[in-house]
């Protein structure tokens, strides 16, 4: 009798043993959606402030009379959709500056330097270590401003290179040169 009831018992707990595993086996996974990080992340105040500055900067550079101060605008409105995460659409401003003004007319070394500058800056968001030291190194400030430019992406090149002592050495000079 006692055989029976055992057995019996390790029927029942079989039975829904087995069920537990087919009615698992029936569910789906989910799976992660397609979307790339830009669309995914909510933008903040800040990002939305550079979008917004860096939109006013191509509606001035679509409006201005000249090539060197069109380029100008979209450098600047480049390097902002940099800075705020939208690396896509600052590469649609190197693209339009690479087909509207390098074909067109030999670039001032100014220009040159501010096609280098963005070029350099999207490598580096990219986490594209080889073309950012390739850029770097070919960049030949023509003013200050681009000078300081300069010092940050290498800032910046060292830091994603892992060399954080040197990239918070070259901050700290920056911030000094800042002051003055």
């Amino acid at each position: 009798m006692i055989d029976t009831i055992l057995k019996l018992h390790t029927l029942k707990l079989f039975l829904l043993l087995c069920i537990t595993v087919i009615s698992a086996c029936d569910t789906q996974p989910t799976k992660p959606s397609d979307t790339t990080i830009d669309e995914t992340l909510p933008t903040t105040e800040k990002q939305t402030t550079l979008i917004e500055e860096a939109e006013q900067l191509v509606e001035m550079a679509i409006d201005s009379e000249s090539i060197e101060e069109e380029l100008s605008y979209r450098a600047r409105a480049g390097k902002l959709f940099v800075d705020a995460g939208k690396i896509t659409r600052a590469k649609e401003q190197l693209n339009l500056i690479h087909s509207q003004f390098i074909e067109d007319k030999p670039a001032s070394s100014y220009t040159t330097a501010s096609i280098l500058l963005l070029s350099a800056e999207i490598a580096i968001a990219e986490k594209n270590v080889l073309s950012a030291n390739e850029l770097i190194s070919q960049i030949k400030p023509a003013s200050s401003h681009q000078e300081l430019d300069l010092q940050e992406l290498k800032a910046n090149y060292e830091y994603l290179l892992g060399d954080y002592m040197a990239a918070v050495d070259r901050r700290i000079k920056l911030d000094l040169l800042l002051k003055d």
